[in-house]
């Protein structure tokens, strides 16, 4: 940040050389300029380069008191052209009296209003043909044959299963353990 201001200065420095050099109309609004710019950048030094949560402020007064130095600035140079009727005391004044005069609020905005859009009119649809309806013929009214019937099977019958014995499960002795101490 502190490159591009260095860089910024030196631009302004290298300006300040060719607005002596423009018509006595646009010099007041191009030193103007310039001092506003030099007043925003020593802004943003004295915040240490931080206009990321600090904002590079320059007062209204300040801005308004560079007017006279600007005027004076603007009324040198090589052309003899009538020079403005306003002397830098005049301008003075009117900075002062500018400070007094509360700020006019901002302008209310209002929205355009739009026109309403033609409403679509389509033509109208093509008749669909009719088409003609479909005649089957009729279903032949002979009885279906009937279906022969399942002979029944014999059940078949299982001899019975041999009875194995099974062994008593030997009963264990009860033990009794000692107590844990």
């Amino acid at each position: 940040m502190k490159g591009q201001i260095k860089r910024a200065r030196m631009f302004y420095d290298g300006a300040e050389k060719g607005v002596s050099e423009l018509n006595l109309a646009s010099r007041w609004a191009v030193w103007s300029s310039l001092l506003l710019y030099r007043q925003i950048l020593d802004a943003i030094e004295a915040n240490d380069y931080n206009n990321f949560t600090k904002r590079a402020y320059v007062a209204k007064a300040k801005k308004l008191i560079s007017l006279p130095v600007a005027l004076g600035r603007a009324l040198k140079g090589p052309s003899k052209l009538a020079t403005l009727s306003l002397s830098s005391i005049d301008v003075s004044l009117a900075a002062r009296s500018l400070l007094h005069t509360p700020a006019a609020p901002p302008p209310a905005l209002t929205l355009p209003i739009i026109p309403s859009l033609p409403k679509a009119t389509l033509p109208p649809l093509p008749s669909v043909p009719t088409l003609p309806k479909a005649t089957l013929p009729p279903l032949p009214s002979t009885p279906l044959p009937t279906l022969p019937t399942q002979p029944t099977l014999p059940k078949p019958t299982l001899p019975p299963l041999p009875s194995a014995q099974v062994p008593p499960q030997p009963t264990l002795p009860n033990t009794t353990l000692p107590p844990v101490k």
